[in-house]
């Protein structure tokens, strides 16, 4: 039986089935070996493809490039809460027509829009606008072989996707974070 042309999904479907119909308690004896034959020969197309076809449900082994963004993304949601106890940023207090929101609505790192126009792998960043002046805090993969990346802290001008001179790039987590807090002492508003 030639399965060549079916998708991944399509024989994952067919070992489903088969393993449905040969576990049915009415099935007769022929449709018990139709459906072996019909699971094996699935499930031999699936093996002839190899380790990039996985079962369904398994879990994908993260890449080191998604375990360093996600460690990132943690960082930068700490970074986020120290930011919140020291400074009001809401966006009432803002004074500007188009606040910026510091976290994304479901409370994770927003997603820059380097990232989403694939000029970088990853870059989840926070970021508070006051008037025309936006205090960002970011984290940047290159690529999936990236295995350091790039931390940016600081000024960022409206319209544009790097930091000014003035704020800090490097590798430094701590760095950038100090000139993420730096900006926002002279931007943002106190805490009460």
């Amino acid at each position: 039986m030639d399965l060549s042309n079916k998708s991944a999904a399509e024989l994952r479907t067919m070992l489903d089935n088969a393993a449905r119909v040969g576990a049915a308690p009415k099935a007769t004896a022929q449709r018990v070996t139709a459906a072996e034959a019909m699971r094996s020969a699935a499930q031999a197309e699936l093996d002839r493809r190899g380790p990039a076809v996985r079962a369904r449900g398994a879990v994908r082994e993260a890449s080191p490039s998604a375990a360093l963004a996600a460690a990132a993304g943690e960082r930068i949601v700490a970074a986020a809460g120290r930011a919140l106890a020291r400074f009001d940023l809401s966006p009432e207090k803002a004074n500007t027509r188009s606040p910026h929101a510091l976290l994304a609505k479901d409370g994770s790192p927003k997603i820059g829009g380097r990232a989403r126009s694939k000029l970088v792998k990853r870059n989840p960043y926070i970021s508070y606008r006051n008037g025309d002046q936006i205090a960002v805090l970011g984290f940047i993969l290159r690529s999936e072989e990236d295995t350091e990346g790039r931390w940016e802290g600081g000024l960022l001008e409206p319209g544009k996707l790097d930091p000014a001179e003035s704020a800090y790039c490097g590798p430094d987590a701590e760095a950038a974070e100090a000139a993420f807090m730096a900006l926002l002492e002279r931007i943002a508003p106190p805490r009460a």
